[in-house]
């Protein structure tokens, strides 16, 4: 199957937030994350709204949406760097290593290159083998430099 050349990745709309949410339900069942429900409710708040907290592609084959990818920009003050963070990227299982997350990272890359970003980055599970040996494959640099941190909500009772 010549899946790259029929392939389309575009801007994600409104209406493509069903199948983002079921893929987004795929994604998550792989990486033992929670379920993010079945209400697209929030994400086409995150990336419809007034202020946008990101952007969404989706690759479509057939007319079907075959996968998507998730990112935000992300500006560091004190090197002046410019880069787009990867939130989430995703392909159906029955479509992958058939060239569609090869073509959503290029996509970002491409995005980033219009935006005057330096780089892409992401994070990746590192029980996700899968993931690590895809991008591994296309190049990507493990940092091991700094940390991922987190400062989780606080709950009113903890302030």
């Amino acid at each position: 199957m010549d899946l790259p050349s029929k392939l389309n990745v575009r801007q994600a709309t409104v209406p493509d937030m069903g199948a983002v949410l079921a893929l987004a339900r795929e994604l998550a069942d792989a990486v033992a994350d929670p379920d993010p429900g079945s209400d697209a409710t929030p994400i086409i708040d995150a990336l419809f709204s007034g202020t946008p907290w990101g952007e969404c592609l989706v690759a479509e084959y057939d007319g079907e949406i075959v996968g998507f990818v998730l990112f935000c920009r992300h500006f560091e003050a004190h090197t002046g760097q410019r880069s787009l963070w990867i939130a989430d990227l995703a392909v159906a299982a029955e479509r992958q290593k058939a060239g569609i997350g090869r073509a959503l990272l290029r996509a970002v890359e491409s995005r980033a290159a219009i935006l005057g970003a330096n780089a892409v980055s992401f994070e990746v599970w590192k029980q996700n083998k899968q993931a690590l040996a895809f991008y591994n494959r296309l190049g990507a640099t493990f940092l091991d430099d700094r940390y991922l941190m987190l400062m989780a909500e606080q709950s009113p009772a903890r302030t």
